[in-house]
């Protein structure tokens, strides 16, 4: 592609140079200008851009092609990369909307979780107290009977003992062995 488009550029432009001093020296012949040089000059200079275009047309062909394979794909990475951070700032913008909406409804739901604890942190703090004062009054209670049943105990005893001195004092030897004779009789009639 680029060498048609080189080659008829540059036959335009030599056939340009060719013919554009008999163009001038038809036009002004008396106005004393040199133009057996100037003929020379362009018959030259037109020869030197015919051979540089010869000589240079396929590396600079081959450099024009390059440049443009690696412009398009450095143009194309570009396109890949834009690509990719649109995206990435599309999800980015996605996650703030969603962030933004659920921002008051996280929030009301955290309130509504710490009321709950605070609820039930209070309700065993509550039910934790009631255990700790029943359990004090039962242990109050059984100490209570406990100290009870000792006195009752000692009060027997006590009993008991002026009961025995009470005895001692109102029975006599043979009144005592009346009695314990009764008793072995009542104990052996039980198992007879």
């Amino acid at each position: 592609m680029f060498n048609k488009i080189d080659t008829k550029l540059n036959l335009k432009f030599i056939i340009l140079m060719l013919t554009s001093p008999s163009y001038l020296w038809a036009s002004s012949a008396e106005a004393g200008v040199p133009w057996a040089t100037l003929q020379a000059q362009a018959v030259n200079f037109t020869l030197f851009i015919a051979i540089m275009i010869f000589a240079l047309r396929k590396p600079a062909a081959a450099h024009f092609a390059k440049f443009r394979s690696d412009f398009l794909d450095e143009s194309t990475k570009a396109q890949k990369v834009v690509a990719a951070a649109e995206k990435q700032k599309k999800e980015i913008e996605d996650q703030i909307s969603k962030l933004e909406t659920t921002y008051s409804s996280r929030l009301e739901t955290s309130r509504k979780e710490a009321v709950q604890m605070k609820t039930a942190m209070i309700n065993d703090a509550t039910e934790k107290s009631k255990k700790s004062i029943e359990d004090t009054k039962e242990s109050a209670n059984q100490l209570f009977k406990s100290a009870e049943q000792s006195i009752r105990a000692k009060v027997l005893d006590s009993a008991i003992v002026m009961a025995k001195e009470d005895l001692v004092k109102k029975i006599d030897v043979k009144e005592s062995e009346r009695l314990h004779g009764e008793f072995l009789e009542e104990i052996t009639a039980g198992y007879l």
